[in-house]
């Protein structure tokens, strides 16, 4: 496993920065999301994919040449380092070509859903923290809450859940010694760091040992919830304190997705033709590289600014690759009174053709 962005970029000689749409993510969380990608390699001939894979997969080339072929027999060269490797390879799902590497390569292979979750957070983030700035009812406890959307923990989160579960937290003072739980304990909660330094405990047959310590901006708790076993460690306060707790049926109905209208392609398909409008919330060079005809481009993090060009008789159908970014837009715009609707599983989930 590579441990950073440097180490990507010394196996393909290739600078991550330049990955579409990785540009537009924020550095910090893009280096903690590359650290846990693998570089793999292939030997001149091997087959990368075959037409009809469904791999769910985004792949980058980083060093080598391959030969991409499309189901009517007409091939592509692309040769990393050009501008054509900046892009996933033949993305869409399932596949709608075959890749062959004419080389020795090395690629990488992104999980495209976690992919879309991370860009879809990215560029709702801003969203949510002028929302809490805004907020009255928040002016004590903006800067936290700001700083708790950068945890990992809020990553896995839908973006439109996050001002309403800020509501259902909890605060807690603790004294320095006080034991927050115990390790073997079931979770029923999970918690934030306002302010203090806390323990993170491990039993053993040795006896207790300190394995880490966590201060103001950390979480922890949350293993227990996601995973339902016992809690794996005891955390005690090094230091008088104040926590945010959140209690596992907040927590649960955190995780879920927004309610939102979903539609099958062909349903949206048969909209559409009724007078119904498609709305693409990809990045500009994804839009360039294939889109569905007619479609209006709103880039999820320009959509707020955007949105005031729309009709609200119209009713739109809203879409990106896997459904995450599209869901996130549907969800804003709904809450600003438009007849919206989310295309199942995005547009890479059905072989539908781009222009």
């Amino acid at each position: 496993m590579i441990e950073s962005d440097e180490r990507l970029e010394q196996a393909g000689q290739l600078d991550v920065g330049s990955l579409i749409p990785v540009t537009t993510v924020h550095t910090d969380q893009l280096a903690k999301f590359l650290k846990h990608q693998e570089v793999q390699y292939l030997l001149s001939g091997q087959t990368l994919f075959n037409f009809g894979d469904k791999d769910d997969a985004t792949i980058y080339l980083l060093s080598g040449e391959l030969e991409v072929i499309n189901k009517e027999g007409r091939s592509e060269r692309i040769v990393a380092g050009t501008r054509d490797s900046w892009h996933p390879i033949a993305h869409h799902q399932p596949r709608q070509a075959t890749a062959k590497a004419l080389t020795d390569i090395s690629y990488i292979s992104i999980d495209s859903y976690r992919y879309d979750t991370l860009l879809a957070w990215d560029q709702t983030a801003g969203y949510i923290v002028l929302d809490i700035s805004s907020n009255r009812e928040f002016d004590d406890d903006a800067d936290w809450m700001i700083k708790l959307l950068h945890t990992d923990l809020f990553y896995r989160v839908p973006p439109g859940n996050i001002t309403n579960i800020f509501r259902n937290f909890q605060r807690i003072d603790v004294c320095e010694g006080d034991i927050v739980f115990n390790q073997g304990e079931m979770g029923d909660s999970c918690y934030y760091i306002k302010s203090g330094e806390f323990a993170v405990l491990v039993n053993s047959d040795s006896g207790s040992h300190q394995v880490a310590t966590l201060s103001e901006g950390g979480s922890f708790g949350e293993d227990a919830l996601l995973s339902d076993n016992p809690r794996n460690a005891t955390i005690k306060a090094l230091s008088a304190g104040t926590l945010m707790r959140l209690d596992k049926e907040h927590f649960d109905a955190l995780l879920k997705a927004p309610v939102v209208s979903e539609l099958t392609f062909s349903d949206a398909q048969e909209m559409a033709e009724q007078g119904a409008k498609w709305i693409d919330v990809r990045m500009d060079d994804e839009f360039n590289c294939g889109h569905l005809e007619n479609s209006t481009h709103m880039p999820l993090h320009l959509l707020r600014l955007k949105m005031r060009l729309l009709d609200k008789k119209t009713p739109y159908i809203v879409y990106c690759d896997t459904g995450r970014r599209s869901s996130a837009a549907t969800y804003l715009l709904s809450q600003a009174g438009f007849e919206v609707y989310l295309l199942k599983d995005g547009y890479s989930e059905g072989a539908f053709p781009a222009h």
